[in-house]
Order: structure tokens, then sequence, then C-alpha cells
């Protein structure tokens, strides 16, 4: 049976950045589990033939208050380019409708408060809805209550501006994979189970090589669970102690999608 210091389980950016300042950190026995074929996880973006970004499929810009992520971008080398909200100067819609004409033939709304007891709307939700209060309530109806753009509660800001990675979001992905030893990502590797033992952990592994499946089981001193907590309950060691902890964890797909675009894609 293989044996490593660390076996992280997740191929995401979570995963990977903890596989990456281990190593950093003088542990070089790490392994890295990805059940799919591509890293990134939920981070996932969507390239044309010629391998140019056309769309990012769930997370796909960083807010200003996101200091972590933008100080990671500048030390990955990741290119970001600045995103504003439709408060913009260039970008606003008149009251009750979309601004579809070029930018600056569009008048602003007028300001209106948020109702008492909300969380703030999206400046996108304030400026394409007739009111803040029919925004509101469509915001509400449509299970992501006061986060239309960004999560944002009363007394919360977080800022007009954004960036987006310009060659798409899982450029953190690949680009903190290209830093880590050869060997220590395994793509195709789906942790089946993770049980505690008395020595550390065991983890069962279905290895796929095409259509071909095998079982790989590898020990551990140490695991990482490095994916959604859902995707985590059916494991051992969820059974073992871990349950609480993963059902206390509030899981939410913001799935928001503003495109506009001439011709085909």
């Amino acid at each position: 049976m293989e044996h490593h210091s660390v076996v992280v389980i997740g191929g995401g950016v979570a995963g990977l950045h903890t596989a990456l300042r281990l190593i950093e950190a003088g542990i070089t026995d790490v392994r890295l589990y990805e059940g799919r074929g591509g890293l990134g996880g939920r981070v996932k973006t969507t390239r044309d033939a010629q391998g140019n970004a056309r769309y990012n499929d769930f997370a796909w810009r960083v807010g200003e208050g996101n200091t972590r992520m933008l100080a990671l971008a500048t030390e990955l080398g990741v290119e970001m380019r600045k995103q504003f909200s439709p408060d913009d100067a260039e970008a606003k819609a008149p009251t009750g409708s979309h601004c579809d004409t070029p930018h600056g033939s569009c008048d602003a709304p007028a300001e209106r408060p948020t109702p008492a007891n909300r969380a703030p709307l999206s400046v996108f939700a304030a400026h394409s809805l007739t009111n803040t209060a029919t925004a509101d309530r469509v915001d509400r109806e449509s299970g992501y209550a006061g986060r239309t753009a960004q999560v944002a509660f009363p007394g919360e800001s977080h800022g007009s501006t954004n960036y987006i990675p310009t060659k798409g979001m899982n450029e953190f992905a690949l680009a903190i994979s290209a830093k880590l030893p050869e060997g220590v990502v395994n793509l195709h590797h789906r942790a089946k189970d993770v049980h505690k033992t008395e020595a550390g952990y065991t983890v069962e592994i279905v290895v796929r090589d095409g259509n071909v499946y095998s079982e790989l089981v590898v020990s551990a001193d140490t695991v990482v669970l490095a994916a959604p907590p859902v995707s985590l309950r059916r494991f051992s060691v969820a059974k073992q102690g871990l349950d609480p902890v993963l059902f206390a964890v509030h899981q939410r797909r913001l799935c928001h999608a503003y495109v506009k675009c001439k011709g085909e894609w």
C-alpha cells in the first residue's frame, strides 16, 4: 500500500492551493487526487477551438474586497482586468428597462433605498428592474435572496469594482498546477471512500484509464478534503465524527448569467 504524508482530495483551486502551500512549507510527500480529467473543480472555463475563453461556467469574477484572491492572481501572474457594475457613468440604464443602447446614451435611474430589514441588492438588479421593491421580491423568489451578484448583507459593502481573469477563471487552477512537482496531481483518480484508522487514514480510489477501471488504496498521515461538502458525506470518515461539520456548511450555487452577443458563438 502506498503511503504519503498528505493526501488532498479535490483538484479545485482550494485543493491545488493547499498542495502548493504544503510543498512550499517543506512537506514534499503530497498527492492530490481529482476524479475528473481536468483541474479547477467548479471553477471552469469553456474555450473555443483556439483555446480562447468564451465564458466561465461558474465563478467568473473577483470582487475588489477579495484581497487574498487578488494577491494570489498577482503571485501567479494571472492577468486581471477591471469590470465595473452598471452604476459606472458609462453603463447606466433607464428606470424599468435594460440598457441595450451604446454606452453613454442611457440615463441613470434615481436612487432608491434598500427596503427595511433586507439585504442590499446588487447594482445590476437595482438598475435593471422597475424599483428595489420589485427587484427584492424577484431576488427572493429566485432562491438567491440578496445575492444577485455577490453575497451582501446589511452594513456590508463589496465595492463597485470587480476583476475578471482575461484568459478565464480556470487560469488560477492551471497556474497553480504548473508550480507543482511532477507526480503530485493525479487526474482520473476518484476518491471512493476515506477511513480513519489508528495510524492515520486510508483512502480508496477508483482509477480510470480510458474505459478501464481499477482500484487503488493509499494511506496517509493527513487527508485534506477539498471538495463540496455534499460529495464528502458518503465517506466513512463522515460517519466517524465529521458529519456535524459537513452539514453545518451551507452550500449555495450562483448561476446568474448576463449575456449579450451578436452573430454566432
